[in-house]
């Protein structure tokens, strides 16, 4: 199984391989999450970003290299 499912959203962490995530709502527009940051609960890596409709491809690359 992947880390990320085929909609960009994360499966699991790609650091430990937890399947357990936090989802952190950052930011609501028109009573919607539009913004939301997914972080492992077990080891505590932010792991996908939401944003206005799609899951950025990026952000664990981003974040971690």
């Amino acid at each position: 199984m992947s880390n990320y499912r085929r909609d960009g959203s994360p499966a699991k962490c790609p650091k430990c391989g937890s399947g357990d995530l936090s989802e952190q709502v950052k930011a609501v527009d028109g009573g919607q999450a539009s913004e939301v940051l997914v972080v492992c609960v077990a080891c505590s890596t932010e792991v996908g970003f939401y944003a206005y409709g799609a899951w950025d491809p990026n952000f664990y690359g981003d974040m971690h290299e």
